[in-house]
């Protein structure tokens, strides 16, 4: 038992100590069905659950912004859970993150916790006054090099129903004949996406597992296994694509494990079959 004790807590302080302080770069290339050749290579910053609170100081969301923006991105994407839980949280955050620019601008979408909070009006303000416009349940056009396509995010949803709903109201004007990138925070609804037609989702959520055991192919060995199968990395539900990063920051106790915080930046490339095997 003291051997077991000790090794236990030998590996929360390496989490917390060393994880945490590590923010891992990850270059993925994504084919999209649909995209215009002069739309390929258009590059996103993608960064997710930052859960600004007692564990997730300021500097730290300030090195956040400064290497999202080092990357040189044409956009940069925030896929929810800004704060931990409550509504104080957000003031450090906006002011961290009203750094974060790129050409075609900073969208983001509001993930459970930012719900949690009770207050998701006020977080929703602070977080579109520091420059981040939320997609709540809606679609933007983004246009590029004379090609565009379709950027669509839908608040925080509980269940598959919730999402369908969500995701039918953000399409509902249909702006955008180009593909679909949709931003939802919950990874779960992947079927649901396609059933929209939409090309890519992006997510988070899971932060990667946050304590993974070991990892074998797209096998997460890790207690968040349990509550999905899209844990961290590349999926796939037929043609359309879904990427889901670790996140930054972690819920519960301040500890990563072989999941070290992540921003992702992507790059959008035509897929060569028009069902977006390649």
């Amino acid at each position: 038992m003291v051997g077991v004790t000790a090794a236990s807590f030998g590996g929360a302080t390496y989490g917390i100590a060393f994880e945490n302080s590590q923010i891992d770069v990850i270059d993925v290339e994504i084919p999209v069905t649909g995209l215009p050749a002069t739309v390929d290579g258009f590059q996103i910053a993608l960064i997710s659950d930052t859960h600004s609170g007692p564990f997730m100081s300021r500097t730290t969301m300030e090195k956040v912004v400064r290497m999202a923006n080092d990357l040189r991105p044409d956009i940069t994407l925030v896929t929810g859970d800004f704060v931990n839980s409550r509504l104080h949280e957000v003031f450090p955050f906006a002011e961290a993150f009203s750094g974060l620019n790129a050409p075609h601008g900073v969208y983001g979408v509001l993930g459970n916790h930012d719900f949690y909070t009770g207050q998701v009006e006020a977080v929703a303000k602070e977080v579109e006054e520091c420059g981040i416009t939320l997609l709540r349940d809606r679609e933007i056009a983004v246009h590029h090099n004379g090609g565009s396509f379709s950027l669509a995010g839908i608040d925080d949803a509980g269940s598959l129903t919730s999402a369908r709903g969500r995701i039918a109201r953000a399409y509902e004007e249909n702006l955008v004949a180009g593909p679909r990138i949709l931003m939802s925070h919950r990874p779960y609804y992947l079927r649901a996406a396609h059933e929209a037609r939409v090309a890519l989702m992006l997510s988070g959520h899971t932060h990667g597992g946050q304590v993974v055991l070991g990892r074998f192919g797209k096998t997460t060995l890790a207690p968040a296994a349990i509550a999905s199968g899209y844990v961290w990395g590349n999926y796939r539900f037929e043609s359309t694509r879904l990427y889901v990063n670790r996140g930054i920051g972690t819920v519960g106790l301040p500890i990563r494990l072989n999941c070290a915080p992540e921003i992702t930046r992507i790059i959008l490339r035509q897929s060569a079959d028009p069902d977006g095997t390649a």
